[in-house]
């Protein structure tokens, strides 16, 4: 069988006229099947005269499973597509009389000059630990919306398009779990896999044990199932649970360990994800043993918020209902203390409180028409701009990704059921059940945080601590450098795990940061 369609990349053209050879225009060469790992990009002017010069690929097309994100620059006209969702990576800038859409927003920052902060999409992110809408650290920088055709020429851009618009779903949970049961094994088949290099991304939890024992169940098992070690101070029992599970399927089971050095692995993190999300440092271990294998990696991406999710509670769903955005947002943000404890004193107002409050109220209303709200919302936020990075730039660089649960018919089934089917106790858990019954006696994980030694905390900061000086930039003033060691320090002796684990993600997220500013420097 064949792979997924992976990325087609189209010959990079030198800087020239918008007259480009037909022939050479549409020359092409096909990549291994996966997706690509290098950057594309391309820049267009449009001169006062009605000329258009274009440096770069003029053509780029790039694939995990069914999504797929393409752009196509012809005779000065620039036409953008992004894939149904806006989960894979592309980036755009936009001034009078240039373009700049790539890959990665490390690629548009050096197409780029110098760029402010964008201090709301910044506050935002300090306390979600993940970006809104279409936000990027840096005003002018957008990632393409979903399911948008974007059309750019000498009079500017126009957009068409948007978040697929999803009818409700007038099934009762019996109904529901059925047609769930066979939506998700229609989902399984539609991108055609050689068994022998795909692998499950397994864990203790629903939506990767859903996608292991439906291939399973189809005759397409998999070769490999892989799990990340848990941090032994979960108190989490992932991986005995997925050697059971993959037992049970006959499949080989991989275990591969935590990455030794948390402080740079965050940093790797943060640039294969171009500083899009705060956490998934440990995929850096799932990804290092993906290179090189040429596989197929299902991943259960937005299975969680779809069908069973602990943010979608009856509370939650109400005030979504009622339009109550004041409080949901309350309700999603972080502590101010742990944001201060980022915070230079004098940037707090710079990026306050308020205005994280104001943007997510904005990104909440978009979300208000749909069949269900939450459901809208979350799978808009969270699992495109805090998740979807994770799968798409840090995974999709060693390996092509495949996310069954966003296959449209299923996508489109799940999310538009009212939301007091989802709500009823253990959906997708009954789902899972019912379809597979030979391993229902397999439990779940579940949290229970282990005491944390001193010492074992002073390891993960001995890093941070001891390492030269953070570089500066235009970034510099988001932090107190001394004041974020010094309370790092502190929160270690302490045996404060949360306290460490928080700021280790945010002083690597901002160092990144300063990276990215560089670039453009």
């Amino acid at each position: 069988m064949d792979f997924p369609t992976s990325s087609r990349v189209h010959e990079r053209t030198a800087s020239g006229s918008s007259g480009l050879a037909a022939d050479e225009a549409q020359r092409v060469r096909e990549p291994s099947p996966r997706r690509r790992t290098e950057e594309a990009c391309l820049t267009v002017r449009w001169a006062a005269d009605g000329t258009a010069t274009a440096s770069g690929l003029t053509s780029y097309a790039f694939s995990h499973g069914v999504l797929t994100a393409s752009w196509q620059y012809v005779n000065g006209v620039l036409s953008v597509h992004s894939d149904r969702y806006g989960m894979l990576p592309l980036y755009i800038f936009q001034e009078p009389g240039r373009t700049v859409v790539a890959t990665s927003l490390a690629a548009v920052m050096r197409a780029v000059m110098p760029l402010a902060l964008d201090e709301d999409a910044i506050a935002s992110f300090l306390r979600l630990g993940a970006f809104l809408g279409d936000d990027t650290p840096f005003q002018g920088v957008r990632r393409v919306a979903p399911g948008t055709v974007l059309v750019c020429d000498q009079s500017g851009c126009r957009a068409s398009g948007g978040w697929p618009v999803v009818a409700p779903t007038r099934l009762g949970p019996d109904a529901a779990a059925a047609a769930y049961r066979e939506l998700f094994h229609e989902a399984l088949r539609s991108v055609p896999v050689d068994p022998e290099r795909s692998v499950v991304l397994l864990s203790g939890g629903r939506d990767s044990r859903h996608i292991l024992l439906g291939l399973h169940a189809i005759g397409q098992t998999p070769a490999n199932a892989l799990t990340v070690q848990t941090d032994p101070f979960d108190g989490r029992n992932n991986t005995e649970i997925a050697a059971a599970l993959a037992a049970s399927c006959g499949v080989p089971h991989t275990v591969v360990p935590l990455p030794a050095n948390r402080w740079e692995a965050e940093l790797a993190k943060d640039a294969l994800t171009d500083s899009a999300c705060l956490e998934h440092w440990w995929m850096m271990a799932a990804r290092d043993w993906l290179k090189g294998r040429d596989a197929v990696v299902y991943d259960g991406l937005a299975g969680d918020i779809l069908s069973e999710s602990k943010f979608l509670t009856r509370e939650r769903a109400e005030w979504f209902d009622r339009g109550d955005f004041d409080s949901i947002a309350d309700d999603l943000m972080s502590p101010e203390s742990a944001v201060r404890g980022m915070l230079a004193s004098r940037e707090i107002a710079r990026f306050g409180r308020e205005r994280a409050h104001a943007r997510l109220v904005q990104e909440m209303r978009r979300a208000a028409d749909a069949p269900s709200p939450a459901v809208a919302f979350r799978l808009s936020q969270r699992t495109r701009r805090g998740i979807a990075p994770s799968s798409f730039a840090l995974l999709g660089s060693a390996a092509t990704v495949v996310t069954p649960f966003l296959y449209p018919p299923l996508h489109d089934m799940l999310a538009g059921l009212d939301v007091g089917v989802i709500l009823a106790t253990g959906f997708h858990s009954r789902v899972i059940a019912a379809a597979y019954p030979e391993q229902a006696h397999i439990p779940y994980d579940r949290y229970s945080a282990a005491a944390v030694a001193t010492g074992q905390l002073f390891g993960q900061v001995h890093g941070p601590l001891t390492s030269p000086r953070l570089r500066s930039s235009i970034v510099r003033p988001l932090r107190s450098e001394s004041g974020w060691r010094t309370r790092l320090l502190l929160q270690a002796l302490r045996g404060q795990r949360g306290s460490v684990y928080g700021l280790l993600m945010h002083g690597a997220w901002i160092a990144s940061l300063d990276r990215l500013a560089d670039t453009s420097r």
